[in-house]
């Protein structure tokens, strides 16, 4: 029993980091500009191709079979990215910017092994809670429940476009928003993000 209450205070915990970064860093509109949050939260950010020398050195050049992972360098994060996979490329990083915010490199645990992040796509096994978390967090970070719900976006291929999202979460969040508004009690936080992000979700009226 206890195992059930804490997944699922650990999914409740992705999805309201994921709104602290959104409040804390005063995002206001989508798509994000990836790129600079991670400069606002002191994440080195780079594709395989800018750091593989770095990524070489380092002996971690077997990760690169991911789309994306994170290692602690110098007591610093770095976020490395496959920049061919262009569709997912903000759900990547915003995924690996997950991990950083719920503090899952500085364990070691299935996700993260001396302080790199190591899940490898793969049929062979099911991801980690973790994983699973940190999916959860890039979600809310890239298409927030309580600021899409009222935009009436409506199609799949918008969502992407406003959001970043990839074919496979976009649909996945569309099913989720049709609920969202009947079924949710709207937090202080969620508010605060949305009153934000007024300016962006008035430019849909």
């Amino acid at each position: 029993m206890d195992k059930y209450f804490d997944y699922y205070d650990n999914k409740r915990t992705a999805y309201q980091k994921a709104l602290e970064i959104l409040y804390r860093y005063k995002i206001s509109k989508l798509p994000i500009n990836i790129s600079r949050l991670c400069s606002l939260m002191k994440v080195r950010l780079g594709s395989y191709k800018i750091f593989e020398n770095l990524i070489v050195s380092l002996r971690l050049e077997n990760f690169m079979i991911n789309d994306g992972f994170t290692a602690i360098i110098n007591d610093s994060y770095y976020t490395f990215f496959n920049s061919d996979k262009t569709e997912r490329r903000h759900l990547t990083i915003s995924h690996e910017l997950g991990h950083i915010a719920m503090g899952h490199l500085e364990t070691e645990n299935l996700a993260c092994m001396d302080g790199v992040t190591v899940w490898n796509r793969s049929d062979k096994a099911e991801p980690s809670d973790m994983e699973m978390f940190a999916n959860i967090f890039a979600s809310a970070l890239l298409a927030p429940d309580c600021v899409l719900y009222d935009t009436n976006i409506n199609t799949q291929k918008k969502l992407m476009e406003v959001t970043g999202l990839d074919n496979e979460e976009s649909e996945k969040k569309l099913i989720h928003l049709k609920s969202f508004n009947h079924n949710h009690s709207i937090t202080f936080l969620e508010k605060a993000v949305y009153y934000n992000f007024r300016d962006f979700i008035q430019s849909f009226k």
